[in-house]
């Protein structure tokens, strides 16, 4: 996209969103339509905002320096590999030049506006009147979000816990412990559930089972909450898939994300009542307790198993020391701090594999990238 100084006078009335939920919960594929719309820009998933937040989000006042310093440590950040700025199709040099533009007194919120509307999609884009970022990480710093864009408004989605345990058990990424994907489930939806009390006027929640059963009906809802026209072409975004895999394929669509070089549909859901061990279902069950039901997932088991315990307790103690090192991990300097909060904890790596042993399970194989 080429940028004015009209473009620029734009982007701070610019309205903006945001994806929110648990990764694997269908963030991805919601993005995917969002993207298909010409008048949307949402780029691939990269948390910029919240990584720089410390550093630039009182900053008013851009300079040439400012700007190319940012520039560049937007290529040099790479916390994981899917989180490259690379795969936003951008050549470095395009993007200096147009934060150049942002030269003079702005908020921290328009330089990000700017930055989303710099994202290179496969589909074609007409004048910009919306922009989006999909970022499930991005569900715990829902206050932050606020403090930079008062208005922006949330999507929320959610699946079914157990099928969505399934799926982050064949990535890399995420926990593939029954327990603790099972807790960070039911703790990513409380923490969003405090804020929409706080806000229900700027939330919509939609199920994935539901989305994926009814693609046009749910669009057209949520695009009136967005309140932006409905188009056919965003839940025929699988019409491109030539293009997408021309563009993505190095990036790994095909091993993460197959399912978007096809029509939408249900072939994904329920799939945990024939896949899923019924002692993980158990202690899925046990874990979420009546949130499940808040979202309308009937729990197969609904009582208290005090032997499960014997596995839960070891996530529990973990969850406590993560929370204590916290304290002092926030006070580190940006990069040291995201390289450790963004790394899977060895705890995780050496319990899966006891976990596993004690359980009787097999150990699924995993895909090794994710765009």
């Amino acid at each position: 996209m080429e940028f004015d100084i009209e473009n620029i006078n734009k982007i701070k009335d610019l309205p903006i969103f945001f994806i929110i939920g648990s990764p694997r919960s269908g963030t991805t594929l919601l993005r995917t339509l969002f993207d298909a719309h010409p008048h949307i820009s949402i780029p691939l998933e990269n948390p910029f905002i919240l990584n720089f937040y410390n550093e630039y989000h009182l900053k008013k006042d851009w300079t040439k320096s400012d700007l190319n310093l940012l520039s560049e440590k937007l290529f040099e950040t790479k916390l994981k590999e899917y989180w490259s700025i690379e795969k936003w199709k951008i050549e470095k040099e395009t993007l200096a030049r147009n934060l150049l533009l942002m030269e003079g007194r702005h908020a921290y919120s328009e330089i990000c506006k700017m930055l989303i509307m710099n994202f290179h999609s496969i589909f074609p884009k007409n004048e910009l009147l919306l922009l989006g970022d999909k970022v499930p990480v991005y569900s715990y710093f829902i206050p932050k979000l606020q403090s930079i864009f008062p208005q922006a408004k949330f999507i929320h989605i959610t699946r079914d816990y157990r099928d969505h345990i399934r799926s982050l058990q064949k990535v890399n990424f995420g926990s593939h412990l029954t327990p603790l994907a099972a807790m960070r489930w039911e703790k990513c939806q409380r923490t969003i559930e405090k804020q929409k009390v706080l806000h229900p006027e700027n939330f919509y929640t939609i199920r994935y089972e539901d989305l994926v059963s009814n693609p046009e009906a749910q669009m057209k809802n949520i695009c009136g909450f967005l309140n932006i026209e409905y188009l056919p072409e965003m839940i025929t975004f699988y019409t491109y898939k030539e293009k997408m895999i021309a563009t993505y394929k190095a990036d790994g669509i095909e091993l993460y994300h197959s399912s978007l070089l096809q029509p939408i549909n249900n072939s994904h859901i329920m799939q945990w009542k024939t896949k899923m061990p019924e002692k993980e279902i158990k202690i899925a069950d046990m874990l979420v307790g009546s949130t499940a039901e808040k979202y309308g997932y009937e729990r197969k088991y609904k009582g208290s198993y005090p032997l499960l315990y014997f596995y839960i307790v070891p996530i529990y103690l973990h969850f406590a020391i993560q929370w204590f090192l916290g304290l002092f991990i926030r006070l580190l300097p940006h990069k040291t701090k995201n390289k450790i909060v963004y790394r899977r904890s060895i705890f995780e790596n050496v319990y899966e594999k006891i976990y596993l042993k004690f359980r009787g399970l097999k150990v699924q194989e995993k895909s090794n990238k994710k765009p």
